[in-house]
């Protein structure tokens, strides 16, 4: 089914993205900790990681009764409400709940201005021009984070619809090619939720 393919493959990019954003927020934190002079850059980056894991909540909570339904008897009985909770609530959530674009820059422009500390630190150096390469191309620009978010919503409302129809002439098929497509994404959407879990802990420190 090309519509499994298309859904793993835009997971796959946002644990590409979230991946690179958990190393650098934890080489810039690793810097930070223990600096009296620093306790703005620390509070800012704390703020920072908050803002932008929004919309990987977002995209963990909408796949996450997927996963669980793990027997014919679940998808029987859970399918359709995970598919019409998807479809009313999502978009609204994500007007309601998503990154925000100002508010990344607003963080950003703050840590830039205190930048100077970094000099002597290569690492953290480093790290904040990733930070800044991340924000700049797929972080902060509203027109690539919403375009982002409207391709993952119509791959998986795609995946759902497709995966309804086939439930109509073959529950057990159906079931199956649902399956395909979990035991697909299970890495990446593994490794998202690690590195959800990684940010929650670099914030607990700063």
């Amino acid at each position: 089914m090309g519509s499994e393919l298309e859904f793993h493959l835009g997971v796959a990019s946002f644990k590409v993205t979230l991946s690179e954003f958990v190393q650098v927020t934890q080489n810039l934190a690793e810097a930070a900790i223990g600096k009296r002079k620093l306790k703005d850059v620390r509070k800012r980056l704390r703020e920072l990681i908050q803002e932008v894991r929004k919309n990987y909540d977002l995209i963990v909570e909408a796949v996450t009764p997927l996963v669980a339904i793990d027997s014919q008897e679940k998808f029987d009985d859970r399918f359709a409400d995970a598919r019409a909770t998807f479809k009313k609530e999502f978009w609204q959530k994500y007007g309601d709940e998503g990154t925000s674009c100002a508010i990344v820059i607003d963080k950003m422009t703050t840590l830039n201005k205190r930048r100077a500390w970094m000099a002597r630190l290569p690492v953290a150096k480093h790290s904040f021009k990733r930070l800044e390469y991340l924000c700049d191309r797929w972080i902060a620009v509203d027109v690539v984070l919403d375009q982002n978010m409207v391709d993952f919503r119509d791959k998986l409302s795609g995946l759902f619809d497709e995966i309804a129809r086939l439930k109509r002439k073959n529950r057990k098929q159906a079931f199956e090619s649902l399956r395909s497509t979990i035991d697909l994404l299970d890495i990446d959407f593994k490794a998202m939720k690690r590195s959800l879990n990684a940010l929650e802990v670099v914030s607990s420190k700063l």
